[in-house]
């Protein structure tokens, strides 16, 4: 009688893993890492500018930020300002003040004065009375969104309007620069993070005093850093 033999089954699974394994998967190459620093210098310093907003108080390397006696090659680093928590005292009294009338309005509607006052004089004080409120709102305003300082790669710039038909710029270069330092002393310039800022120019030169404005600890590790030549400054 003739041997019947049977084949053992393969097992498919087992194939397919066997040849998996005899497959040589190549070996990914670790690319050393780029730091900050470097990474920055290839991209467009442009392109990590930050357009300054109307209102704002601080600003590293703005954006369409220029002076009229800016050098050609001449780059602004720091903007600064009063900080805007600084315009709370006379903002609540100019709304204050514009809102009297209202409340003696309603007082004295309740309970009538014993004379008359023609409308017309009323109308004319009222005219007169918000003239000087608005006035005094816009001088305030003017004068916080005007006097600013900017920093350039080469020097210190100090723009001062005292109203509007007069203006000063002090101008110090950075290689002047004798000492620099802030002070922030108190809870409301703690919390909201602004200071004054002292720089102290060589001999007879004017020495630069930028108050209340916001990050002096780091508006002053900018301006040290390019009195040593460093331009890599980024906010």
């Amino acid at each position: 009688m003739t041997d019947i033999f049977v084949a053992p089954k393969k097992n498919p699974i087992a194939a397919l893993d066997n040849k998996v394994l005899k497959t040589k998967i190549p070996l990914v190459e670790e690319k050393p890492a780029v730091s900050q620093k470097n990474l920055i210098k290839t991209v467009d310093p442009y392109s990590l500018k930050k357009k300054m907003g109307l209102l704002s108080s601080f600003g590293v390397r703005p954006y369409g930020v220029s002076f009229g006696e800016q050098g050609e090659d001449e780059e602004i680093f720091l903007f600064l300002r009063r900080h805007i928590v600084t315009n709370i005292p006379w903002l609540v009294t100019g709304l204050f003040f514009l809102l009297l009338p209202i409340f003696l309005f309603l007082i004295f509607d309740s309970s009538p004065l014993p004379f008359t006052t023609p409308m017309n004089f009323i109308v004319i004080f009222l005219l007169f009375y918000y003239l000087i409120i608005i006035t005094f709102l816009f001088i305030n305003y003017t004068g916080w969104f005007f006097n600013i300082a900017l920093v350039t790669d080469r020097r210190v710039v100090d723009l001062n309007y005292s109203d509007v038909i007069y203006h000063n710029m002090a101008v110090t270069k950075l290689n002047l620069i004798e000492d620099i330092n802030y002070v922030q002393a108190g809870f409301m310039r703690s919390f909201f993070d602004y200071g004054d800022i002292f720089i102290q120019t060589a001999g007879e030169k004017l020495n630069f005093h930028f108050m209340a404005v916001p990050k002096p600890a780091r508006a002053t590790e900018i301006i040290q850093n390019l009195m040593g030549g460093d331009k890599d400054v980024w906010s």
